[in-house]
């Protein structure tokens, strides 16, 4: 296993705070694709059945706005941090993480990157994977190749604070409790969730300020 101690250029790297403080976006002509964006790795399932029956521009505009409003955590002020915070990880992702094709705010770490933020460390690995060996046609076979694992590693308090407040009412339940880990399988072309999609589904969820 092969370590990699945040130095400076990699905290710069994976941190939103070098990238400076964008305008927010307009609501689109389609709403469609505003959902199929960066935005779906924080729609609830409720909201998309919502988002369904809207037909008017003006019903879409006003859509975007509750949609924000839910996730404001502190609607007694201007702005809306939550929101800022997502635009500018957006960007960061898009410049980090795209995949060929893919941009990077719709790539696995991507979305992570989105959701939970710059990972407290890092750490690249490899590990056995089970592998269908199809080269030659007559001896097609199960084989074991290799794969690249990028993990992700966060302390508790470095997660967003709606997060760590899901995570310790979890844990407080006694359901089974969320390793603060992702790992990624990760090659050229793509990158894919392989640890951790419950953590992230938290982090979704836990976005919404509760009435």
């Amino acid at each position: 296993m092969r370590n990699l101690t945040l130095g400076l250029t990699v905290i710069v790297a994976l941190g939103v705070g070098w990238l400076p403080a964008r305008a927010i976006a307009a609501p689109p002509e389609d709403l469609g694709d505003w959902a199929e964006g960066p935005v779906r790795w924080l729609l609830q399932p409720s909201e998309r059945r919502e988002l369904r029956q809207v037909q008017d521009p003006d019903d879409a505009a006003l859509f975007i706005e509750e949609f924000w409003s839910r996730r404001d955590p502190r609607p007694e002020e201007p702005g809306n941090p939550y929101r800022e915070a997502y635009e500018q990880r957006v960007a960061a992702a898009d410049v980090l993480y795209a995949e060929e094709g893919i941009r990077g705010s719709l790539t696995a770490r991507g979305r992570a990157l989105i959701l939970l933020g710059s990972p407290t460390h890092l750490s690249i690995t490899t590990r056995p994977a089970l592998a269908w060996e199809t080269q030659n046609p007559n001896e097609q076979r199960i084989t074991t190749e290799r794969m690249s694992v990028e993990i992700w590693g966060y302390r508790r308090e470095d997660l967003p604070a709606a997060v760590l407040r899901a995570w310790l009412a979890r844990a407080k339940g006694g359901d089974e409790p969320l390793a603060l880990t992702l790992a990624f399988r990760t090659d050229r072309r793509r990158s894919q969730i392989i640890e951790g999609e419950n953590l992230l589904d938290l982090a979704s969820r836990g976005a919404l300020v509760e009435d």
